[in-house]
């Protein structure tokens, strides 16, 4: 009876050892590079000509990205955070001056999604609706066809159900355009191990 629970624990510490051993360690750069190219957590969608991506970006993105160790502070509540480009796939121009060739409406525009647009968008999960604590609008002055937002939720659900980020988009006439994050995909990202 001794030997046979002995054996069971070699068995279980073999198969654990085995398990961790096959487990793909990626450099920062290829977590990166995972995180980017991973579809389901990169969503794309198109109205008009017009490219609505949401991008969801894990806490440690950010520090790989700009080759910085990443360190998990303990006690801290797991936020979400996600940048949104929309993009004009007509023109080469901003997107904003398919509204307005005229500066003083463009002026209003850029206001408004400098300082109001935050109410634009929230995040579904489950039954809780959340509202952003984060938001910060970038344009890049006719540079780039491109306006991003980067967009902060926290969460006090960490892992119950999928996401759902909901942008009410006030300006095209698109309405409200909804980007589902499954739950599994964001747990795959979530147990990535780095070197």
């Amino acid at each position: 009876m001794k030997s046979t629970r002995e054996l069971a624990k070699i068995i279980l510490l073999f198969v654990a050892l085995v398990s961790a051993a096959c487990t793909k360690k990626l450099s920062s750069v290829e977590y990166v590079q995972e995180v980017e190219r991973n579809e389901h957590l990169n969503q794309t969608k198109v109205f008009d000509e017009i490219e609505f991506k949401l991008m969801y970006r894990p806490d440690r993105y950010y520090s790989y990205k700009h080759n910085k160790p990443y360190k998990a502070e303990e006690g801290k509540k797991k936020s979400y955070a996600f940048v949104m480009s929309v993009k004009d796939l007509k023109s080469h121009q901003e997107v904003l001056r398919r509204l307005t060739s005229a500066q003083e409406e463009y002026g209003q525009i850029v206001n408004y999604l400098s300082f109001e647009g935050e109410k634009d968008f929230w995040m579904v999960q489950g039954t809780d609706t959340l509202k952003n604590v984060f938001y910060h609008f970038e344009r890049f002055n006719n540079i780039s066809p491109t306006i991003n937002f980067d967009l902060g939720f926290e969460n006090n659900n960490a892992g119950k159900g999928d996401l759902v980020v909901v942008y009410d988009e006030p300006l095209f006439g698109v309405g409200r355009i909804h980007f589902t994050f499954k739950k599994e995909e964001l747990d795959k990202v979530d147990h990535l191990v780095v070197e």
